[in-house]
């Protein structure tokens, strides 16, 4: 991971409808990109740049770095970070996630929720203790019969901030209680089975493998997203090349 490519383009502005047009058009003839989705994250990069290298091969520099495939952007996390899969990554649990960073600490570990992996049932279907027609979340591949929330309730005991209105656990049983006046619904509060967790150095070595893009957006809004555009809507609200990655589609075969 971790590639430099750049490709020249006449202007910014067309970069993001060029992609689009690219993909759909070119890779009908190259039968080898038709295997993308059966390769590792550097393999599809290299048959990716490749063939774009290849097709656009020019020797004027100007303007290069508007089509910067380098998914770095930034490896500092805090609490309240979102981490954005990057395009290429294809681990069935991580493709195309957001997740919400509630704990990081590079001794430590790290603690996030994925918020674009919604399950067909809802809490009250899991527990007796919330009466509750919100839609159960997959936070994660880690401890699946555990539960875990974010909500907008700052009142909330022991509930940690993340970042704009946004916090992370606190007293269950103050919850449960919300929850019986009425006062808890899905634009406000959000329950998941497991966790996305890494170890000591774990994530700071998938960073600078650059695995993923971190996201600093206002979260003010994720609760309203439809979560099968959440990925690609952060992206865009970064702007600059980062919309230009959230075009990019998961099989280049159904383009």
């Amino acid at each position: 991971m971790g590639y430099k490519r750049v490709f020249q383009l006449a202007r910014y502005q067309i970069v993001t409808s060029f992609v689009g047009i690219f993909l759909s058009k070119s890779f009908e003839n190259c039968s080898d990109l038709f295997k993308l989705t059966y390769l590792n994250e550097e393999e599809r990069r290299r048959m990716f740049f490749c063939y774009v290298r290849k097709k656009f091969h020019s020797s004027n520099t100007e303007d290069m770095h508007l089509f910067d495939f380098d998914f770095s952007h930034n490896d500092s996390v805090t609490r309240g970070n979102l981490l954005v899969a990057e395009p290429f990554l294809n681990d069935p649990n991580f493709c195309r996630s957001v997740i919400i960073m509630c704990e990081h600490q590079h001794e430590m570990g790290s603690f996030g929720l994925v918020l674009n992996r919604p399950t067909k049932i809802t809490i009250e279907e899991v527990t007796d203790n919330f009466f509750l027609e919100s839609q159960l979340f997959i936070g994660g591949p880690v401890e699946q019969n555990t539960l875990h929330y974010i909500h907008r309730f700052g009142e909330l005991e022991n509930a940690i901030p993340l970042k704009d209105g946004l916090f992370w656990g606190g007293d269950y049983e103050q919850l449960k209680a919300m929850n019986l006046n009425g006062e808890l619904h899905p634009e406000n509060c959000r329950f998941f089975m497991g966790y996305s967790g890494w170890g000591e150095e774990q994530l700071q070595s998938e960073l600078e493998q650059h695995s993923w893009i971190v996201s600093d957006v206002d979260l003010s809004w994720v609760f309203s997203q439809d979560p099968k555009d959440l990925w690609s809507n952060v992206l865009k609200r970064m702007g600059g090349r980062f919309k230009v990655y959230s075009n990019y589609p998961t099989d280049p075969r159904l383009n």
